[in-house]
């Protein structure tokens, strides 16, 4: 696993794993579920943990109407995705098991048995359809509210920590965390985010 190249209290880049080193004015740490595991290394502690997250991947069944947006029910903490003109997604669920992507037969029952709850006609329709299954690490906070900002490393600046929502805050995070590496005013109150703020 790749590590900051240290000076002091300052990150001057990221070493590879070959051992060649990338130099860099400001390094900014987006590794999802990985991230507390490298800011470890550096000595900056993360409340970043992976949380498992489930999907499955069901062919079409042309004769009956399936979602063309996505439908997400946070009650029922799922969603029904279409994927392509073919597939039907159906994720959810979360379990903590550190850094295990052992899918659990479990965990797949109960997305179908949410799906039945959902849509029961469709469900009736795909029963004879063998699902896909997957599983995912997300990095979660204690909060819910992504960490982006200073990690009290000179340099070394983190964007991680979005949760189910995942990538879908990449470009406004983004753009914060940008915004703070050039000494912008931030669009949004950046304190919100502050990776420190935990203390």
């Amino acid at each position: 696993m790749a590590q900051f190249a240290l000076e002091g209290s300052r990150v001057a880049g990221v070493e590879l794993d070959g051992g060649e080193r990338l130099v860099a004015d400001h390094v900014v740490l987006a590794a999802g579920a990985q991230s507390a595991l490298l800011a470890r290394a550096a000595g900056v502690p993360l409340p970043v943990r992976p949380a498992k997250g489930y999907s499955l991947t069901l062919q079409r069944v042309a004769t009956v109407p399936t979602p063309l947006l996505p439908v997400v029910d946070t009650s029922l903490h799922m969603a029904v995705v279409p994927v392509g003109a073919d597939r039907l997604r159906v994720a959810g669920t979360a379990e903590f098991t550190g850094h295990d992507t052992t899918i659990n037969p479990a965990r797949t029952a109960n997305l179908l048995r949410l799906l039945r709850q959902f849509y029961p006609d469709l469900a009736r329709a795909l029963d004879g359809v063998d699902p896909s299954p997957w599983t995912g690490l997300r990095a979660m906070c204690p909060d819910g509210v992504p960490l982006i900002g200073p990690s009290g490393l000179d340099r070394l600046w983190i964007n991680t920590g979005h949760g189910h929502v995942g990538w879908t805050l990449a470009a406004g995070s983004g753009q914060l965390a940008a915004e703070l590496i050039l000494g912008a005013t931030p669009a949004v109150p950046s304190q919100n985010y502050d990776p420190r703020r935990f203390g």
